[in-house]
């Protein structure tokens, strides 16, 4: 069998343990410096130097680690290295680490938490920064990357989860990131049964059925494509005032924004920037139920403790309060008052405290955004929204409920949350 020996320089060294599988794969006899020199006599028809053009300019541990090879000062090469063609290609501008993997891209702030990200394409994720490979604290392990000719690192579980779909709930963990000083969560891709099944409804109303039949029929829809929404409601502060017409519902800072139309609730998520929108009914009702389509943002069963709606405190006329529950405000509550009501993404306020606006025209089920309902140039149509508000009965604030208004309506229970494409 042919022999091979691979040298190397410090920043390099990922990249040599990657090279000297690809030529064992290759039929290859390999021996790399880190193994210890063998006993005997090794006839070696390959040699090959692993280096950087950091290594050249570094000095100390940037010098090849091979003390049979001597390279004094040279200068750089023009050209650059050539690559293996799985090797993700990197570049790097004034602010972000950005890299690419095949057609996609994922771009973090340098230095981040390892459990924090910033734009997702598809692709990988990079953990850190580091020449030295990070200690695994779980069963997962670290994979290299280039960077600048650097070594990173990334973890092959965050690869394997964000590369699929998600099979269940509790298979994700929740991925929050600030963009522009909002808070947005990760929604992964994955399918889901939207809608309620029979069972679902029964155990829902035990009067009559008809304010939820348009939950039906059931369908199965897939999300190709993860995508982001925002923590929590928009905010009075976000918005830049609260609603003069509806200020004892919402007047704080931290209240959500109500007595809002649709149009301005669109035109101000499109405000926000590139890619922004209202979400799909279909992206909230994913983004509060998971694939494993619970009922409620935190499981199948209703507990007026993790969520603002007609309870003891709610004195709104033609709504049945439930005067078991008390959740401790009688109209809006500030944003993300109820954290362990949040959704399996991360998101707050998914059920309850104010309806919430899409971007869906209302529209029979089986729902298909390509049937037209997604239409945004449509200005004298229901619009649906969602989540359930805080003068509703707990029914209403399941996750799958359906409601509707016209996109003019400004109520004083709907507000909205804002949408990004990756």
């Amino acid at each position: 069998m042919s022999c091979a020996s691979i040298s190397y320089s410090t920043k390099n060294k990922p990249y040599a343990g990657k090279l000297a599988k690809h030529c064992q794969n290759q039929g290859f006899d390999v021996w790399v410096d880190w193994q210890g020199i063998k006993y005997g006599v090794m006839l070696v028809l390959l040699v090959v130097l692993v280096v950087g053009l950091t290594a050249f300019t570094g000095g100390g541990d940037d010098e090849p680690s091979t003390s049979a090879i001597h390279t004094p000062s040279p200068t750089p090469p023009q050209t650059p290295s050539p690559t293996l063609t799985s090797t993700p290609q990197v570049s790097i501008d004034y602010e972000y680490i950005i890299v690419k993997i095949d057609d996609g891209r994922v771009r973090l702030e340098p230095n981040l938490d390892s459990t924090i990200l910033f734009e997702l394409a598809g692709g990988t994720i990079i953990e850190r920064d580091s020449h030295e490979q990070p200690v695994a604290e779980g069963s997962y392990q670290w994979l290299p990357v280039i960077i600048e000719n650097q070594a990173g690192w990334v973890r092959n579980d965050i690869v394997d989860i964000l590369s699929g779909e998600i099979a269940h709930n509790p298979d994700w963990t929740p991925y929050i990131h600030e963009f522009d000083g909002v808070e947005m969560v990760l929604v992964p891709a994955g399918c889901f049964v939207m809608g309620s099944t029979d069972e679902q409804l029964d155990y829902a109303v035990s009067t009559s059925r008809a304010y939820v039949e348009n939950e039906q029929p059931v369908a199965e829809l897939c999300f190709e494509e993860p995508f982001w929404i925002d923590r929590y409601e928009v905010t009075n502060e976000q918005y830049g005032s609260a609603a003069s017409t509806c200020t004892k519902y919402s007047s704080d800072p931290n209240q959500p924004r109500i007595c809002i139309n649709w149009f301005d609730a669109q035109a101000y998520c499109e405000g926000r920037g590139e890619g922004y929108r209202l979400p799909t009914e279909a992206e909230l009702e994913y983004g509060a139920r998971g694939p494993d389509a619970w009922v409620y943002p935190w499981g199948d069963d209703f507990d007026g403790r993790l969520v603002n709606f007609c309870d003891t405190n709610c004195t709104f006329d033609g709504v049945e309060a439930d005067e078991t529950a008390d959740d401790g405000y009688a109209y809006t509550a500030p944003v993300g008052s109820y954290a362990l009501g949040a959704s399996w993404v991360g998101a707050l306020d998914l059920s309850g405290n104010v309806w919430e606006w899409t971007s869906s025209l209302y529209a029979d089920y089986p729902y298909d955004k390509d049937d037209g309902r997604e239409a945004l140039d449509d200005t004298n149509t229901i619009r649906v929204i969602r989540a359930g508000s805080w003068y509703v009965s707990d029914y209403r604030t399941r996750a799958a409920y359906r409601n509707r208004y016209y996109a003019y309506d400004e109520d004083y229970g709907v507000g909205f949350r804002c949408a990004r494409s990756r």
